[in-house]
């Protein structure tokens, strides 16, 4: 028994990765706990146990993730010609009469009720703002949930005087918008391929006259 025990202890010792546990520790935190949780789950109840608490804590995880995703407010860069998020580069400037808003992740019905807290958390905060600019350049998919919250937002938008423009958005998303018909009632007009050509075009319309549609 004592013998079988030592090349049970020897087997299981050679499974045991420390360099990957430190490369997590250094890359991720999060995934070093789930890591550990896995180890720790193995050797307390079982292999099958052990991996089906990692999974499940991992999938617990990711709905969290899903379902809260990172969000950010653009501005300029001195000396650049692309947007940096305000929060990492205290430097940035917002530009004025526009508030751009990068939301990182698709909508849809898992986050839809987040996109729209944070909507409003923003359109309250953005005092004497013209134009609202969402950032999609993250945005991939789009469901039902996902049109309805946007179509709450342009109204929400044009009942306090402000005009929601689209800057990206990819594949299934722009089909979304030009089913669903909200790319027309936006305008095509203020749909554009990046958020540096939506604040290009609010700069034109400082100068000059704005588009029919700009309502």
């Amino acid at each position: 028994q004592a013998v079988l025990s030592a090349i049970l202890l020897l087997a299981a010792a050679s499974l045991f990765d420390g360099q990957a546990f430190m490369r997590l520790a250094r890359i991720s935190r999060i995934e070093l706990a789930f890591g550990i949780l896995a180890a720790v789950g193995v050797v307390g109840f079982g292999v099958l146990q052990g991996v089906a608490v990692s999974v499940g804590a991992t999938l617990l995880y990711a709905m969290y993730v899903s379902g809260n995703p990172r969000d950010a407010l653009l501005g300029r860069l001195p000396g650049e010609s692309v947007l940096g998020k305000m929060h990492l580069n205290p430097q940035a400037q917002p530009v004025p009469g526009a508030v751009i808003w990068l939301f990182e992740s698709s909508v849809w019905f898992f986050n839809a009720d987040a996109f729209r807290r944070r909507a409003r958390e923003i359109i309250e905060q953005a005092g004497g703002v013209t134009w609202f600019v969402l950032d999609a350049e993250a945005m991939t998919q789009a469901d039902a949930d996902a049109i309805e919250a946007l179509y709450e937002l342009r109204r929400e938008l044009r009942d306090r005087g402000m005009v929601l423009l689209v800057a990206g958005g990819h594949g299934q998303f722009r089909m979304a918008l030009e089913r669903s018909g909200l790319a027309e009632r936006i305008g095509r007009d203020k749909i554009f391929a990046s958020p540096e050509q939506a604040v290009e075009a609010i700069e034109r319309w400082r100068q000059g006259p704005a588009p029919a549609t700009l309502s």
